[in-house]
């Protein structure tokens, strides 16, 4: 026996019988925006009690450009800001590690192991020096992209740290997709507590 049954088109709809895929999409698509839109309310209530009721009506910012997000490895000489390929940003490091090693009277081999040499070798190596002098390594690996970055940093009614104590109020942009966009969200320093509980 083959039951019928006929419910009406928009009965239908509403109760997710034609399309609960798209419906699901729909729910969980609104939770998320629900969610964001908390934290939001959250960012801007926290910003007011910090620097007052009007402080999103006095807020400047400043731009600082930092490394691309997103893109290639790249080699960069940190003197100069030039762009160099792998094998001269090779050369550089061994030409500066060989250096050190002569400053402190001992060798390359002494300092780093070398092609061939057993992982086991780096207990005997002189990692005292490399963080004496790693700091000044003179290039370093880099982000190389055609897209900008920067973090914009907040001030709220001239003010840049709350008298509680919170301050480097900043978010990140970026043009990867050749339009401006938020990368990462607001973010901020919260103050130490004087007496830490342990939580």
């Amino acid at each position: 026996m083959v039951r019928t049954v006929h419910i009406f088109l928009e009965e239908a709809e509403q109760s997710g019988y034609l399309f609960p895929v798209i419906i699901k999409d729909i729910v969980a698509e609104n939770k998320k925006v629900e969610y964001h839109a908390a934290i939001a309310v959250q960012q801007h209530d926290l910003v007011v009690d910090q620097f007052g009721a009007n402080a999103w009506d006095n807020v400047s910012y400043t731009l600082k450009e930092i490394e691309p997000v997103d893109g290639e490895l790249g080699y960069r000489v940190k003197s100069t800001g030039k762009l160099v390929d792998k094998a001269e940003y090779e050369e550089i490091l061994y030409e500066y590690w060989g250096n050190v090693a002569a400053q402190e009277g001992t060798s390359y081999a002494d300092i780093f192991l070398t092609e061939g040499e057993p992982s086991e070798n780096i207990a005997n190596k002189r990692v005292d020096i490399i963080a004496k002098y790693s700091h000044d390594i003179p290039v370093e690996l880099v982000t190389v992209s055609d897209s900008q970055t920067y973090e914009v940093f907040l001030s709220f009614n001239s003010k840049t740290i709350s008298a509680d104590g919170y301050e480097d109020f900043h978010f990140v942009i970026d043009n990867e997709d050749g339009e401006w966009k938020v990368f990462q969200g607001l973010s901020w320093a919260e103050p130490y507590p004087e007496n830490p509980t342990g939580d």
